[in-house]
């Protein structure tokens, strides 16, 4: 049922990165995903200026979709699935095949689905090539080696046995798509993930104690998930939707610099919320934008960063924003969460959107469901 696939998104919180390997430094899936969606838009947007034309919408879609593979099966290494293809493709084959067997059993609405099945048929056919989106294939490969690099470069300096020959091969990946995609600008993209990876130190609701801890990294995966299922529904176009997507996985940016200040704080002394916002705007020009100084991308970086929420579209946004809190507040299950929880759930029904309220009637009132007993059918559990 549509519930379950709540539950699938939130695995993302308990699946461990690299979790065989000794590591200084845990990362979860969720965080993973909000990084590959971040360098992505870096990425894609420095291309572009390039004169390449680029869907970054396409991707986008690719990156969401092909995680629920991890979600289904947990963290399969990417050299075992690559020889799986290669060796066992029958095997391979099927895997894909049951996932798509157990998403169509979900009660979602069609142009969820029609979404899904676009992009998972040109996933699970890996032996037919897709010409059409070459190089959103490479951005994508060039994206997932520097968002490796950047997870195992810690690990190297003190387990160089168990991470060398995986950085060689990552850094090997990383010239080989700078030089195919005639791109330079690395030192940008690194100093901006210097920033960026700040977001999976910092917590959610952090003055208070959690079972289930929530970076804000997580939390932008999370914004962006339910950004992109709001915009299926709605039925925006391709454009409105890149540019929905956009601020929900940078409206939290300025955390980086300012930390998270909570909106008691703000409000406790009069100005200071003002003052802040600000403050916000002079290090963000600062710190961030003046990195992509040279292009013409820049104005918009700062809009989704600074003003996420003065569009015309800007409600999907704020919509899932509230939505990612609801549940982080869900998961807690006990008292003083509920309490949260009810609240920003009551919020949301005043708001009284067509499409926000499906989610909030088969979405939210069933997430408490189990996702095992339906997917025993396909992986035997006995």
């Amino acid at each position: 049922m549509v519930w379950n696939f709540i539950n699938l998104n939130y695995r993302g919180l308990s699946i461990i990165r690299w979790n065989n390997y000794p590591r200084i430094q845990d990362y979860m899936e969720s965080e993973h995903i909000a990084l590959k969606l971040n360098i992505v838009y870096i990425l894609t947007s420095i291309l572009r200026e390039k004169w390449k034309k680029i869907d970054l919408v396409y991707i986008y879609k690719h990156i969401y979709w092909s995680s629920f593979f991890t979600f289904i099966y947990s963290d399969i290494r990417y050299d075992i699935k690559n020889s799986l293809k290669e060796k066992k493709p029958i095997i391979y084959k099927t895997l894909r095949e049951n996932l798509w067997k157990f998403f169509y059993e979900f009660d979602l609405d069609p142009r969820i689905k029609e979404d899904f099945k676009t992009i998972f048929n040109k996933h699970i056919q890996w032996d037919l090539f897709d010409k059409e989106h070459k190089l959103e294939y490479d951005v994508i490969d060039f994206t997932k080696a520097i968002e490796k690099k950047l997870e195992i470069n810690d690990n190297v300096q003190f387990y160089w046995l168990s991470y060398g020959n995986i950085l060689d091969h990552i850094e090997n990946d990383i010239k080989k798509f700078s030089h195919k995609l005639w791109f330079n600008e690395l030192e940008i993209v690194d100093i901006y993930l210097s920033y960026l990876i700040k977001l999976k130190f910092a917590y959610r609701w952090n003055k208070n104690q959690r079972l289930y801890p929530v970076s804000v990294l997580s939390h932008l995966f999370f914004v962006f998930s339910f950004s992109y299922f709001l915009w299926l529904l709605k039925w925006f176009s391709n454009e409105e939707m890149e540019e929905i997507l956009n601020i929900s996985l940078l409206h939290d940016l300025p955390e980086v610099l300012t930390w998270d200040v909570i909106t008691p704080t703000k409000m406790s002394v009069k100005w200071f919320k003002k003052a802040l916002e600000e403050i916000e705007k002079i290090v963000v020009k600062e710190k961030l934008s003046s990195l992509f100084k040279n292009y013409s991308f820049k104005k918009k970086f700062e809009k989704y960063v600074l003003y996420p929420f003065d569009s015309k579209i800007w409600k999907i946004a704020k919509y899932s924003d509230k939505l990612s809190a609801m549940f982080e507040a869900k998961i807690e299950n006990n008292e003083n969460y509920f309490k949260i929880y009810k609240a920003i759930k009551n919020n949301l029904w005043l708001e009284n959107d067509k499409e926000l309220d499906y989610i909030l009637k088969y979405w939210v009132d069933y997430f408490e469901e189990d996702v095992e007993t339906k997917w025993q059918k396909f992986i035997w559990i006995n």
